[in-house]
């Protein structure tokens, strides 16, 4: 979990920490930022000890996630792939 203890108040929020040789954030906020989106929120991406990645982001339920970030009439795999070969960050 996460805590939020920005002015004065407390909140917390379930995340997903994932740790990992390599991880091309830049890419994963690109997916992020898309609209609508095509990944959860990435709150940090920080080199750790032992030269893993770690990662945090938002967490989703297996249930909700899909419906999340695709509409029906989307082809997600090909439409992800499409704006990441488009900004050059595919595979990097």
């Amino acid at each position: 979990m996460q805590s939020d203890a920005s002015e004065g108040h407390s909140s917390t929020r379930v995340v997903l920490v994932k740790y990992t040789p390599r991880y091309n954030k830049v890419a994963h906020q690109l997916l992020a930022k898309n609209n609508p989106p095509l990944a959860p929120a990435l709150y940090s991406c920080t080199l750790v000890l032992g030269g893993l990645y770690m990662v945090v982001m938002e967490y989703l339920s297996s249930a909700s996630s899909l419906h999340h970030f695709f509409t029906p009439s989307q082809s997600t795999p090909f439409h992800a792939h499409q704006l990441l070969t488009w900004k050059g960050l595919h595979l990097r």
